[in-house]
């Protein structure tokens, strides 16, 4: 990888035109339109797939004839990265069974437990009449008559239910594979990276280590720990101006430039996504010590969480949070696989997951409907054998108002 240019090197040109430039903004109108439909709670796939096209096809077209303008190479790099995620979503989603074949979630023994309790008392009872849909069918299985429920039917298909549960195809990781648009969208960024200065550089070095992260295969997260050391680190920065600008801010003890809480948010951005990624090169070493994984953490508790650190505009600081708990939750969910065995039925950390869970929907009562952290949220439910809720997450994704319909609420 190339060292570092200067900061305030000659770059070249952004836009070679008006060409050039129209094309730029076509594809990042196209990009805010994907975005806006994104965001909504029941998104539609057709508006979606539109914009992403849309966005794709002004890019490449501005690629094709001005390649070596920076600006639309990046946010082409971006839009390469978002249809990656469609992709990799609708994968998720191909991983589902089909609802018929599912097995209850552990939601749904939960509920069903309760109903028993409640029933303890008495050998018929009612149906309850809130009972989720999916539970209620199951429900109506019990039935030894009208509208009665038998206590000691409920009991046994509850058993049987769990026996089902317990024996239910829950899936493991993703397995490694080809991910042939995160290598293009690797290439752009390595080659905006070459030629960038100024806040650019910044950029596209987090954008860069998010594709290794996410790619994960031929040493990318050593190349994404590299280069994120270089935005983090004082020992890689002494001479370089901007360093010394996020060092007074993050070590108070001079006079920070004004533009510093914009250095510092950059700062933060890339310690969370370096903290994940040192977590990771341990949990695929075997070597993963959770304690020091999750410890990585805990300077931007302190400082950002707890707001005893430089302070930040609360919108920025809202932002960060979020992806705090988007790698703390996704870091808990692959450490729920950190021991596991795959020669063995066992699965993996029940209570890793339900972390991870937490972590997950809390970044979604910041950002809702945040694509990232509803993705990784499906695959904490698909490890539990709770395919219902992993249909739900991926729906708001991809667009499916009759699988949507029902939220994910954050946990504190």
């Amino acid at each position: 990888m190339n060292s570092r240019k200067t900061r305030g090197a000659t770059e070249p040109l952004r836009f070679s035109n008006e060409e050039s430039f129209g094309l730029f903004m076509e594809g990042v109108r196209s990009l805010q339109l994907y975005d806006d439909e994104a965001a909504r709670d029941e998104p539609k796939p057709a508006t979606l797939d539109h914009a992403l096209s849309e966005a794709l096809q002004a890019l490449e077209q501005c690629e094709k004839i001005y390649p070596n303008d920076l600006m639309p190479l990046y946010n082409l790099g971006i839009a390469l990265t978002v249809k990656n995620q469609q992709e990799y979503a609708a994968l998720i989603r191909e991983r589902n069974p089909r609802t018929e074949q599912l097995a209850p979630s552990t939601s749904e023994l939960i509920n069903l437990e309760s109903v028993i309790i409640q029933l303890s008392g008495s050998t018929v009872a009612p149906i309850p009449p809130n009972l989720p849909a999916d539970v209620q069918e199951t429900a109506s299985r019990w039935r030894t008559g009208g509208s009665e429920f038998q206590l000691d039917s409920a009991k046994q298909a509850f058993r049987d239910a769990v026996e089902r549960f317990q024996a239910a195809t829950w899936l493991p990781r993703v397995a490694s594979r080809a991910w042939p648009l995160l290598d293009r969208a690797a290439e752009i960024f390595e080659k905006v990276l070459q030629h960038a200065s100024s806040d650019l550089f910044d950029s596209t070095a987090i954008n860069l280590a998010n594709v290794y992260a996410k790619r994960d295969d031929r040493g990318d997260l050593k190349h994404a720990e590299e280069l994120l050391h270089r935005i983090t680190s004082p020992a890689t920065n002494t001479v370089d101006p901007w360093w010394r600008g996020v060092q007074r801010a993050v070590f108070p003890d001079g006079n920070p430039r004004a533009n510093v809480q914009q250095r510092l948010a950059i700062y933060w951005k890339a310690q969370l996504l370096l903290t994940l990624v040192v977590g990771l090169q341990q949990i695929r070493l075997d070597s993963a010590d959770t304690t020091q994984i999750l410890a990585g953490f805990s300077k931007f508790e302190e400082e950002v969480l707890r707001r005893r650190g430089y302070p930040l505009p609360e919108v920025v600081r809202a932002d960060l949070v979020a992806e705090y708990w988007l790698k703390v939750g996704y870091l808990d969910y692959e450490l729920s696989f950190a021991s596991f065995d795959p020669n063995d039925a066992k699965p993996p950390d029940e209570q890793r997951l339900r972390d991870a869970e937490i972590g997950l929907k809390n970044a979604l009562q910041i950002k809702k409907n945040w694509n990232p952290a509803l993705v990784y949220l499906a695959q904490v439910y698909q490890a539990r054998a709770a395919f219902s809720e992993a249909a739900r997450c991926i729906s708001r994704v991809l667009g499916d108002s009759s699988i949507a319909s029902q939220g994910v609420e954050g946990q504190k």
